[in-house]
C-alpha cells in the first residue's frame, strides 16, 4: 500500500495519474474531508453530478458501492466513487446459536457476501473510476484488509502527530504543533492569544487535533469581536464544570445570550449528550418557542437547522463545530 503526501496526490490528479483505489485513513475528520474534496478536479465542473458519488458504509453495503464504481462515465471519462466510514466494514458479526442469534447469522453471512463483491473489485478495479475508501483505519488482519494493503495507495491524515502512534519526540512533537496549530488559527482571525491561554487549550486537547479544533473554533466563538484572548477565556471554553439545565442551550439563546449558549451545549455534548438529539433539541426550539416570542426571526432560523442538518449527514466535520455554529446562527438570527 503506496503511501501518497498531499503533493504527489495533487501532482497525480493534476496529471489525471491517480490510481483506481485510493484509501484516506487517520483521525483527522477535517484533513479526510479536504483530500476528498481534491479528487472532484477529476471530473470536469459541470458532469460532477453525474460522475461524483458519495456513500457511507453505516449505511450503504458495499455491493451498491461496487454498482456505482463499475458504472461508465457519463460524457467525461472519469468517475469518482467515495465510500466512507469504512471502519464499520471490519465489524462483521458472525454466526450465533439462539434464534436471535440465527438472525444474526444470517445478516453476517449477507454482509460477507456484499463484502466478497467488493473484494472481487479492489481485485480488478476499472481503470475509469476512481474508488475512494475512507475511514479512521485499515484492519490489517482480514482479507479486506489485506486486499486494501496490496491494491491501493493510501493517504494518511493524523493531524498534528503525523503518524498513527506518537510516542516519545513524536509526541513531543505533536504537542509543539499543537502550539503553533492555535498561534496560527488566531492569527488568521487577527486576534492575539496569551500564552497560559494556548498552554490550557493544548493540556485540554493533548494531541488529538480534532477536539484541538473544535475547541479553538469554539473560543473564537465566544470572543466574537475581542481582538484578543486571555486565559479567562480558554478556561471558559474548556473549563471542567458539568451540566445541571437540560434546556440551558435553549435558554441562553432565548436570551441572546451565544456565550453561555455554547458553554451549554459544551457541557451538554461532554456530558454524553448525542448530536442528532442536540439537533432535534434545537429544532423543536425554533418551532415552538421561538415562532412564539420571535416569529421575524424563524424563516432563517428554520434555514441554519436544515444546513446543520444536511452537515451533519454528509459531511466530516466534527458535529460538535457543526452545532455550535448553528448555536450562534440562531442567537443571531434576525
Amino acid at each position: 500500500m503506496p503511501t501518497l503526501t498531499l503533493p504527489q496526490l495533487d501532482k497525480a490528479i493534476t496529471n489525471r495519474s491517480v490510481p483506481p483505489i485510493v484509501v484516506v485513513i487517520g483521525d483527522d475528520e477535517m484533513g479526510k474531508d479536504e483530500v476528498i474534496k481534491r479528487f472532484d478536479a477529476l471530473v470536469e465542473e459541470d458532469l460532477r453530478a453525474f460522475n461524483i458519488q458519495r456513500f457511507f458504509a453505516t449505511d450503504v453495503r458495499p455491493d451498491v458501492v461496487v454498482n456505482a464504481a463499475r458504472t461508465f462515465p457519463l460524457l467525461g471519462d472519469r468517475r469518482v466513487v467515495t465510500y466512507l466510514r469504512i471502519e464499520e466494514l471490519f465489524r462483521v458479526r458472525g454466526r450465533g446459536a439462539s434464534a436471535a442469534g440465527d438472525t444474526e447469522a444470517e445478516e453476517g453471512d449477507a454482509t460477507s457476501t456484499h463484502l466478497r463483491g467488493l473484494e472481487e473489485y479492489l481485485a480488478a478495479p476499472e481503470p475509469l473510476t476512481c474508488l475512494v475508501m475512507v475511514g479512521a483505519d485499515v484492519n490489517r488482519g482480514t482479507r479486506l484488509g489485506k486486499l486494501l494493503v496490496k491494491q491501493a495507495a493510501v493517504v494518511e491524515c493524523w493531524g498534528l502527530k503525523g503518524q498513527k502512534d506518537a510516542r516519545g519526540a513524536g509526541a513531543e512533537r505533536a504537542l509543539q504543533n499543537a502550539g503553533r496549530f492555535i498561534l496560527e488559527r488566531f492569527e488568521a482571525a487577527g486576534k492575539a492569544i496569551e500564552r497560559e491561554a494556548v498552554l490550557a487549550l493544548v493540556q485540554h486537547a493533548g494531541t488529538e487535533i480534532g477536539r484541538l479544533r473544535g475547541d479553538v473554533e469554539r473560543l473564537l466563538l465566544y470572543v466574537a469581536d475581542r481582538p484578543s484572548v486571555s486565559l479567562g477565556d480558554a478556561q471558559a471554553v474548556v473549563g471542567g464544570e458539568t451540566s445541571i439545565d437540560d434546556w440551558g442551550v435553549t435558554n441562553a439563546i432565548q436570551a441572546d445570550n451565544p456565550a453561555q449558549a455554547l458553554r451549554q451545549l459544551r457541557l451538554a455534548l461532554d456530558g454524553g449528550a448525542v448530536p442528532y438529539v442536540v439537533l432535534g433539541q434545537l429544532a423543536w426550539f425554533v418551532r415552538a418557542r421561538m415562532a412564539a416570542y420571535a416569529p421575524a426571526r424563524v424563516a432563517a432560523a428554520v434555514d441554519a437547522v436544515f444546513r446543520a442538518d444536511g452537515a451533519l449527514k454528509g459531511s466530516a466535520a466534527s458535529p460538535d463545530v457543526i452545532l455550535e455554529r448553528l448555536v450562534v446562527e440562531l442567537c443571531a438570527a434576525r
